[in-house]
């Protein structure tokens, strides 16, 4: 599922959009970003297409630069007065659906007043936003955001990856495998343990078949002589490698 949505203007800020998506996927895994749909098959109706990916978030991250509020057109047009501009379209679909928005703001951007946006994004100038600065603020900035995400996604402030818990836990299982004896030993005393088993079984049976006993002596003490020589084989086993 994807859990995040990026929208971004390529023309104002499609670096460090990109720079973003690479530090979320590795805490949230690339399958979890989604963040172009301008590559929209031919004869689908563009604005189901994008409400029907923006629903399928838990997130919704606007990058906002210095350009993004004075886009325009090739016409000359402000792009966000356009009602057919994917990115007034996507940050419609988000607040139409009260997916929390997190506007990050970039290049030194400020956060456009209720005034300056068209009225269906009105809302979007109430979304508390958040810096994302150049190094070395970087990775300072998308930690906020991403033990914000987590608090969305998870009801946790937590930001450590699940890859990086995995990874954790592929660590301990191979140090506890590393400590167990190999295939080749766990064979070897297996099948000294099975002979010593058998030895001694046929020794204990022959030994009660000699002196007369009875089945249940024959049984018992066949069983008996049986382990001793199991253990007896599994030492030595053991003490020759």
């Amino acid at each position: 599922m994807r859990r995040i949505f990026i929208s971004y203007r390529r023309d104002d800020s499609a670096d460090v959009s990109g720079r973003i998506r690479d530090r979320l996927a590795e805490d949230f895994g690339g399958r979890a970003i989604f963040t172009d749909v301008d590559s929209i098959p031919l004869g689908v109706d563009f604005h189901d297409y994008i409400d029907r990916y923006v629903g399928q978030c838990e997130v919704f991250l606007p990058v906002i630069g210095k350009d993004w509020l004075c886009a325009l057109d090739d016409e000359g047009q402000l792009r966000l007065d356009d009602p057919t501009d994917f990115v007034r379209l996507e940050i419609e679909s988000a607040l139409r659906r009260d997916i929390p928005v997190i506007p990050l703001l970039v290049r030194q951007a400020e956060m456009p007043e209720a005034a300056e946006l068209p009225a269906s994004l009105a809302e979007l100038s109430r979304r508390n936003g958040l810096p994302v600065r150049p190094d070395p603020d970087f990775r300072r900035d998308m930690e906020r955001l991403i033990s914000g995400i987590r608090e969305h996604i998870l009801g946790s402030t937590d930001i450590r990856a699940p890859a990086a818990k995995a990874g954790k836990l592929r660590t301990m299982v191979n140090r506890i495998r590393a400590k167990l004896p190999d295939r080749a030993t766990v064979l070897r005393v297996l099948g000294s343990a099975g002979a010593g088993l058998a030895a001694g079984s046929i020794g204990g049976a022959l030994l009660a078949y000699l002196t007369g006993l009875t089945i249940l002596d024959y049984v018992l003490l066949g069983a008996i002589f049986g382990l001793i020589f199991m253990a007896w084989f599994s030492i030595l086993s053991r003490l020759s490698h």
